[in-house]
């Protein structure tokens, strides 16, 4: 269970950084990818995590994040040729969507296909395709670097300011239903109520 939710959202906003940085590196080798794969699962499960645990805020959870979706051939994906996405899916024909912030994490949590892409030449970072053990003979997705780190950014920088919690009468169990980054108008007034008999007794 995450209390504070700080310590989280600093390694998320590390992460961006390095992210950031492998868009220039010129050399990859063997740990460069691993290290690289290791970073967007790992964002994924920090975010997931958060999520489940209600500290990212409505506004943030709301957000989805653009992908190219490319539709499988007839071949089955399994994990002796799931590297050859050429011949599993149509590369040539994608299709433009926007996958939830849950399942934008989920495809890379429980990733059966994860490879980097690259601008080439130069040979640069692009972004990363990937898909689900669920989905691998539904979808293939590809997500640019730059939307991910955008999303991680604002993730990171995302401070929950107001939430409104209800018991359930019959689980009794306390529910979550507003958990915002931005103040409603009656805590906005009961704020500036306490603000101004704080200084008119200051007086």
């Amino acid at each position: 269970m995450i209390w504070e939710s700080g310590p989280w959202k600093e390694e998320i906003a590390r992460i961006a950084v390095s992210l950031k940085k492998r868009k220039g590196q010129k050399r990859w080798y063997e740990p460069s990818y691993v290290n690289f794969e290791k970073e967007i699962f790992f964002a994924a499960y920090f975010i997931r995590k958060l999520q489940e645990a209600h500290k990212i805020s409505d506004e943030i959870k709301t957000h989805t994040i653009k992908a190219s979706e490319f539709k499988p051939t007839k071949r089955p994906v399994d994990i002796m040729n799931r590297y050859k996405i050429e011949e599993l899916y149509n590369l040539s024909n994608p299709s433009g969507c926007s996958l939830s912030l849950m399942e934008f994490c989920n495809q890379i949590i429980h990733s059966f296909v994860f490879i980097p892409s690259f601008i080439d030449p130069p040979l640069r970072l692009d972004g990363f395709f990937v898909t689900s053990d669920r989905k691998k003979e539904i979808s293939l997705f590809h997500f640019k670097i730059d939307n991910v780190i955008e999303l991680l950014l604002k993730i990171s920088n995302d401070c929950i300011v107001y939430c409104k919690m209800l018991r359930d009468k019959k689980t009794k169990q306390i529910k979550v239903v507003k958990n915002s980054s931005i103040l409603d108008n009656h805590t906005k007034n009961f704020i500036s109520s306490i603000n101004s008999r704080h200084h008119k007794s200051g007086e």
